[in-house]
């Protein structure tokens, strides 16, 4: 058993060893390519389509348990009450994604500075960069929910019309 764990020891000084050198490589070529290269831009847009991907899938799951709880505890009992409850779910859905919109972008923002000192920029670079892309993380946000909403409630007018028109029956 000894002299596994001396093995074991052995190979994570090493690995520890070539992983600090590893870094250390890293650090000196982000140096060199500067903040403004396209390699970091591409960092930058990865990071947030991650930081997006991930408040999209909380604002998925969050939509289902929505959907479980409007179908157990619905208490509509005509057509007028069931479309308010479809279009307070769409309103519930809306919101919802936007909250994981809106936590996704703070994640990122959280983040950014990290990525941003990586490719160690001068402190007036690394500040002109942070805020082109905080303007370019909002606008993209803001993008996104604008035109989720802008769905929702055209998906909430059309159904709205069928319900008007078959409670008229017209």
């Amino acid at each position: 058993v000894e002299a596994a764990q001396r093995r074991e020891d052995v190979a994570a000084a090493a690995y520890a060893s070539w992983s600090a050198q590893h870094a250390a490589a890293v650090a000196e070529a982000k140096g060199h390519l500067g903040v403004w290269s396209e390699e970091a831009a591409s960092e930058v847009r990865g990071a947030f389509a991650a930081k997006a991907a991930a408040g999209q899938e909380f604002a998925s799951r969050m939509r289902w348990w929505q959907v479980i709880d409007t179908l157990l505890f619905s208490r509509s009992r005509n057509a007028g009450e069931a479309i308010v409850e479809v279009v307070g779910l769409l309103l519930r859905f809306i919101f919802t994604y936007t909250l994981g919109l809106v936590g996704a972008l703070i994640g990122f923002l959280w983040t950014l500075p990290s990525v941003i000192a990586s490719y160690e920029p001068s402190p007036a670079s690394a500040s002109l960069f942070f805020l082109l892309v905080l303007f370019g993380a909002l606008c993209a946000t803001a993008a996104i929910v604008t035109s989720f909403a802008t769905l929702v409630a055209g998906g909430a007018v059309v159904v709205a019309d069928g319900a008007v028109l078959a409670i008229t029956g017209g």
